[in-house]
């Protein structure tokens, strides 16, 4: 303490209460988007989405190499953590499923990260129905979105 100062003052309340009583009063940065924005960002995701899926059923390479990140990284149902590489190779591959499709579909955008949660269903090789779920997180980069990173379950048969 300086000579002749008194004590130092304590605010009237914590700073950390002061943030929190602020933080209360505000939207989270998804919502804070303008409404048009937001919404031209939810049609091109709920696209992408589709997209994706569809590569999926078709093996599409190509499109594949369009959605997805440099950095891109998958984690397969079997626990296995593949990098962009090697998800285009296994996705050359013929698939063992028809009739994939996607459902309860809920996207999320957060800023400049989306995540995008769904159901899936499809049909085995040898006829039995499968269903699993997927997350996949997408970012803007350079003003487009990419996949960034992917998670596959599937429901025990």
């Amino acid at each position: 303490m300086d000579p002749g100062r008194g004590p130092p003052v304590r605010p009237k309340h914590p700073t950390h209460y002061t943030v929190r009583k602020w933080l209360a009063g505000r939207q989270p940065i998804a919502y804070c988007l303008p409404h048009d924005a937001h919404e031209t960002d939810l049609a091109t995701l709920r696209e992408l989405n589709e997209a994706y899926i569809r590569s999926v059923q078709t093996s599409d390479v190509q499109r594949f190499e369009r959605l997805l990140a440099a950095d891109f990284l998958c984690s397969l149902p079997d626990g296995t953590l593949i990098d962009r590489k090697h998800f285009l190779e296994r996705t050359a591959a013929p698939v063992n499923v028809s009739n994939l499709a996607a459902h309860d579909i809920n996207v999320r955008i957060l800023g400049d990260v989306a995540i995008v949660h769904a159901r899936t269903t499809y049909t085995m090789d040898d006829g039995r129905a499968g269903s699993g779920r997927y997350t996949d997180v997408w970012a803007r980069r350079g003003g487009q979105w990419v996949a960034v990173s992917a998670h596959v379950t599937r429901n025990a048969s």
